[in-house]
């Protein structure tokens, strides 16, 4: 099974909100409000989806995204204080 977004994200096949926010229940915007079985097909889905431990894979990449994304700002940080440090002058031996 696979969930698709028409979002410019998802066109592209990107992992988006919208796919992650129906992952997560919310499935307010995935469905036509005149498809008479739109809401139990979803219903369906969702339970496919809690089963099957692929909520739990995005989490945990959620979650290294942020360390990631920490590691990134730390090192800015840093490159910023070594050029600080490299226009001052390193100090002579001795």
């Amino acid at each position: 099974m696979k969930v698709k977004c028409d979002c410019p994200a998802g066109r592209f096949g990107n992992f988006c909100k919208h796919k992650f926010g129906f992952l997560r229940g919310n499935e307010s915007w995935l469905y036509d409000e005149y498809d008479e079985n739109a809401h139990e097909n979803l219903e369906k889905i969702h339970e496919w989806v809690q089963g099957s431990g692929c909520l739990d894979l995005i989490i945990e990449g959620s979650k290294l995204q942020r360390v990631i994304d920490e590691a990134e700002n730390n090192m800015k940080s840093f490159r910023k204080k070594l050029a600080a440090s490299m226009k001052t002058g390193l100090p002579g031996p001795g």
